[in-house]
């Protein structure tokens, strides 16, 4: 049964990276990307305009990064 659970959760997980909206869905065309930090299979860039910063992980997807109170983690820097 544990297992029949996690397939659904994966299966889940997948469908919803396979659906994000495009930038011009959005109303932006373009999204200034600004590379922060990298390490072993991973990328954290910042969003320029709202200054929120993301996390990629090679071959698996991107998420916004969050703060210990939930809210969404902006970039300080320049």
């Amino acid at each position: 049964m544990k297992r029949i659970i996690a397939l659904i959760f994966v299966i889940m997980f997948c469908f919803s990276l396979l659906s994000g909206c495009e930038a011009e869905a959005l109303g932006r065309t373009h999204i200034d990307w600004k590379h922060i930090e990298y390490g072993w299979g991973y990328d954290v860039y910042c969003d320029m305009e709202t200054r929120v910063m993301y996390l990629t992980i090679e071959e698996v997807g991107i998420t916004p990064l969050y703060n210990a109170d939930g809210t969404l983690r902006l970039y300080k820097g320049d």
